[in-house]
């Protein structure tokens, strides 16, 4: 597992990635699947993509091969907004790093409730 804060872009991914998962297969058959956890920042309201959006067959050969390595890459959604987030319209920056830090405080909050043992 991979992880990336910059870019969740197939090319980008796939020019970062695929050489060494595929390099992985030279020891066994000739299919590989990395999974890269996207840490890019989501400030947009249009959603996350689906499973099947964020997955796919690459193939990859390396110079002077004859046969394709297959490598099956994925994509694993980090740093998701709620559900909720999207039916309250859109926000500054600034509403959004309030809300940010007010569901942070209110996690450690709820930590530090359970380890005292209440509710």
């Amino acid at each position: 597992m991979k992880q990336d804060p910059d870019n969740n872009s197939r090319a980008h991914i796939e020019g970062k990635y695929l050489t060494q998962e595929a390099e992985y297969t030279n020891t066994s058959a000739p299919f590989g699947q990395p999974l890269v956890l996207d840490l890019t920042p989501k400030t947009s309201n249009s959603g996350t993509l689906r499973v099947d959006e964020v997955a796919w067959l690459a193939t990859h050969r390396p110079h002077g091969a004859t046969t394709d390595r297959l490598v099956l890459v994925g994509i694993v959604t980090g740093n998701r907004l709620t559900p909720s987030t999207y039916s309250q319209g859109p926000r500054s920056s600034g509403d959004r790093h309030r809300l940010l830090q007010t569901r942070s405080w209110r996690r450690k909050a709820g930590a530090d409730r359970r380890a005292c043992g209440s509710p």
